[in-house]
């Protein structure tokens, strides 16, 4: 499969905030779901210009999970922002199965834009 393509645009002087709801064929159950769902997890990675940093939404991985929503949030450090600054970054959101099985299902650009 290949991986859905989307760049993602946060506003300076913005509160930072990154936010995802991702449907999928769940690949065990073949039904349309959110993810994570109870047989994929997520790790979004982030290359950071003071170094890559993945987090997942397994428990304790970093991501926070709305179970209501489906809402996938990215916390952002503001030292990440300054360190950002007018460059763009890479990310990639990747589904991970039960049996260990990775897939990239989301990739992308991170970059600020407008004036503080």
């Amino acid at each position: 499969m290949n991986p859905a393509r989307y760049d993602l645009r946060l506003r300076r002087g913005d509160t930072p905030l990154l936010m995802l709801r991702l449907w999928a064929l769940d690949p065990v159950t073949r039904q349309a779901v959110l993810l994570p769902s109870e047989t994929v997890s997520l790790a979004w990675r982030i290359d950071w210009p003071g170094g890559a940093r993945t987090l997942r939404s397994l428990p304790g991985g970093g991501l926070k999970v709305d179970a209501r929503t489906g809402l996938v949030a990215y916390p952002i450090a503001s030292a990440d922002l300054t360190d950002l600054g007018d460059r763009i970054v890479a990310f990639r959101v990747q589904t991970v199965t039960e049996d260990g099985r990775v897939e990239t299902f989301l990739e992308g650009t991170l970059a600020q834009e407008g004036e503080p």
